[in-house]
């Protein structure tokens, strides 16, 4: 098991921007689970600022409709963080949705074997980045 490190002291030094790009890297990469497969394909974090959270909409349609469910989004999104990080609003633009977004339903499923769901907020970015770093290693070595 991996040491506990404290990630809020050890990022203080480095300031707030970080720890903002830290936790919407976490959203990115877990999208689908944080707000549902069908939404995922709509609507994507883009950018946290301070405590708000820029959302790349698919059309107008899409915004004007996750617009009036914002506080449901932002509820969902503040669950999943869990704590280590409160947002206290969305704003929502136009554009487009990355195309990597639908492989990240595949690669959760495959760490869900290795990661304990009981993890929240740092912690749980901490262990993922150690996973990833695993399997990182064990494809350059050639194995599976």
């Amino acid at each position: 098991m991996l040491s506990h490190i404290d990630f809020d002291k050890v990022l203080r030094p480095y300031g707030m921007r970080l720890k903002q790009g830290i936790i919407a890297s976490l959203l990115q990469n877990h999208w689908s689970t944080v707000v549902g497969l069908q939404e995922a394909k709509k609507i994507y974090p883009q950018v946290i600022i301070g405590n708000k959270i820029i959302i790349i909409a698919e059309s107008t349609t899409a915004l004007a409709f996750y617009r009036s469910k914002a506080s449901d989004i932002l509820h969902d999104i503040n669950t999943y963080l869990a704590g280590s990080f409160v947002l206290v609003e969305i704003q929502f633009r136009v554009g487009k949705i990355p195309s990597h977004t639908a492989r990240g339903v595949s690669i959760k499923r495959k760490e869900k074997v290795y990661i304990d769901e009981g993890l929240e907020g740092l912690e749980r970015i901490r262990v993922l980045v150690e996973y990833r770093k695993m399997q990182k290693m064990k494809r350059e070595r050639g194995g599976n």
